[in-house]
């Protein structure tokens, strides 16, 4: 028996030394942190916070100085129906464009304030600040992109011959020889300035005649002073349907058939995208519901 107790005892000793070296270790040694509800884990991280969302960007230029103002400042040259025309009722400038300058003011919840000038200083104008923005049947052109930004087209236009009943032209190559009354700065004044002096009207002896404005040329031509006024489609469509028993209209093109397209657009100065952004949403609702024609045509019985 003696024997046997010291070999149990031995026995007994390193049954207790194997558990010892099996059991799970605290937590102090490991370094890890007892999880939530006694558990073992990695230490829980903080709850997640909502991200406080940033403050709309504040306008600034043109568009913050417009609301700040609490006027938008248009430039147009009433002498240009169906657009912009003065109301001999009451002495207005009225017209389409004007319906479109008046529908971005109140997008902007502001007032519009009307201002007259000659079309050819218009761009001028607005390239130099004096003015917000100017809508008078102005043809977007490379030309004029130099001086100053354009909102997307809210017309599709065309040159348009006015011509006496009697006339026999039908072109522009028929244009050779003969006399031509324009109005200063519109698209037919730079047409035909670029055909005579280098395109296909040169060195024929044609004749060209600037006048201020669309009226003056048509007077000038119902007299015999003139062969033939150019001038944009929906104004030479009012001017000879208002003297159809003397003028008649037709599209001015080439003798290979091209015709001379345009397209009118909303001028601003340069640099002011927040503000086009506004005028282009404008332009787009207006044309997705047909108002701009509809305007066009409210304004051509006014006219007439």
């Amino acid at each position: 028996m003696k024997r046997i107790y010291p070999l149990m005892l031995a026995a007994a000793m390193l049954i207790f030394f194997l558990g010892a070296c099996t059991a799970t270790p605290a937590p102090g040694i490991t370094g890890e942190t007892p999880a939530p509800d006694g558990q073992l884990g990695e230490t829980p991280l903080p709850p997640e916070q909502t991200p406080t969302p940033e403050p709309p960007p504040a306008e600034t230029g043109k568009l913050a100085a417009i609301k700040a103002a609490g006027k938008l400042v248009l430039y147009t040259c009433p002498d240009f129906p169906p657009f912009e025309f003065v109301d001999e009722t009451d002495g207005s400038i009225v017209g389409a464009d004007i319906e479109i300058a008046k529908a971005i003011a109140q997008e902007l919840g502001v007032e519009l304030e009307i201002k007259a000038e000659d079309f050819d200083d218009l761009v001028s104008h607005i390239a130099e600040g004096r003015g917000d923005i100017s809508i008078s049947g102005i043809t977007i052109s490379e030309g004029r992109l130099q001086e100053v930004d354009f909102s997307d087209p809210y017309v599709d236009s065309a040159q348009y011959l006015i011509l006496p009943q009697n006339s026999a032209i039908q072109t522009m190559e028929d244009l050779a020889g003969k006399t031509i009354a324009v109005a200063k700065g519109y698209t037919g004044a730079l047409i035909l300035e670029y055909e005579v002096s280098q395109g296909t009207l040169g060195d024929t002896m044609t004749s060209v005649i600037e006048y201020p404005g669309p009226s003056e040329a048509l007077e000038d031509l119902k007299d015999g002073m003139a062969d033939a006024v150019i001038m944009d489609k929906y104004m030479a469509l009012e001017m000879a349907d208002q003297n159809e028993a003397l003028l008649k209209t037709i599209p001015l093109a080439y003798e290979n058939g091209n015709v001379v397209g345009e397209k009118y657009g909303v001028a601003v100065s340069k640099g002011n995208e927040p503000l086009l952004e506004v005028i282009n949403s404008v332009i787009k609702r207006l044309l997705d519901s047909d108002q701009v024609e509809k305007w066009r045509l409210q304004y051509s019985a006014v006219e007439s």
